[in-house]
């Protein structure tokens, strides 16, 4: 799911990150781009995650990658 301020995305698991899954991020964090569903994107956080159902973040940044 996505739109203009939050979207659900999918965060493959990697050995630097203990966080994958389905994880809630705030789209606001980068007002002047515009995301789409298939877009693989940077976030960074504060390094909280909220054991919600999807997982919750502090979204600090978010950028598309390459």
């Amino acid at each position: 799911m996505i739109n203009d301020r939050e979207a659900f995305v999918y965060v493959t698991e990697t050995e630097d990150s203990p966080v994958y899954g389905i994880i809630y991020v705030n789209l606001a964090k980068n007002p002047d781009e515009t995301f789409q569903v298939g877009d693989k994107v940077k976030v960074g956080y504060n390094g909280t995650v909220q054991g919600t159902a999807p997982l919750t973040i502090t979204t600090l940044t978010v950028e598309l990658v390459e």
